[in-house]
């Protein structure tokens, strides 16, 4: 008997919405993160599950990692990745999870860095005050400007990078994000890569953070205007 080979898909919340329950629950296969599957119930119910190989128990566990639409795909393959990291690096899954539920998130850190750099007496009070309106608007999200507001409806997940912690921030987030805010204001776009590169030095400054700047080397990927003026 000839077994079925799956067709591993780079699938979209669009695509899992529309994949219908048979007369067994049955999985598909995410072409993202390798073990990542999406699994369909006879309910109709739909469920993430990372299928993983355990070298030190010489066995393949399956662990439920989220439930659909509650998370999404993009979500999913976060956290599919960190633990298959975990795995890698010979740390406990459960301990590990503590460990990132203790860890700050990018907002903890701009509040932090915020108070430190926008002293009021500072003498270049205009300067300041043009970058911690960027800032308010694309990276925590208060704007009196319609048109923001309404990105921010539309593109919150893709936006609302401050509430996600550090280590579970990659390039490809902070790209979505330049890529929202190309779509209101292309030149503040690379500005705010700026200063989220910042902040990750300064995370790894003060010790929140050990890993690589998401931000760093993404010169080529932004808008060509003004990518000789972005320092990272």
């Amino acid at each position: 008997m000839l077994h079925e080979t799956q067709i591993r898909k780079k699938y979209t919340n669009a695509m899992i919405a529309k994949l219908q329950p048979k007369n067994q629950k049955y999985y598909v296969l995410d072409s993202e993160v390798i073990g990542l599957r999406i699994y369909v119930q006879i309910t109709g119910d739909k469920s993430f599950y990372l299928q993983r190989y355990l070298k030190e128990f010489k066995y393949s566990k399956k662990t439920k990692i989220g439930g659909f639409p509650e998370m999404s795909i993009s979500a999913a393959r976060k956290l599919a990745a960190l633990i298959k990291a975990d795995n890698v690096q010979g740390k406990n899954p459960i301990i590990a999870a503590a460990e990132r539920a203790k860890e700050k998130t990018l907002g903890d850190v701009l509040q932090e860095y915020l108070s430190k750099k926008h002293d009021p007496r500072t003498k270049d009070k205009s300067k300041l005050k043009t970058e911690k309106g960027s800032i308010d608007a694309w990276l925590v999200g208060v704007s009196k400007d319609p048109e923001i507001i309404a990105v921010w409806k539309k593109y919150r997940e893709d936006l609302n990078i401050t509430s996600m912690q550090l280590s579970k921030i990659n390039s490809e987030n902070v790209l979505e994000f330049h890529a929202v805010v190309s779509l209101k204001a292309v030149y503040i776009a690379n500005r705010m890569v700026g200063v989220i590169g910042k902040l990750f030095n300064y995370a790894k400054v003060k010790g929140y953070y050990s890993g690589d700047n998401p931000a760093a080397k993404l010169k080529k990927k932004l808008n060509k205007e003004i990518q000789e003026n972005l320092l990272i």
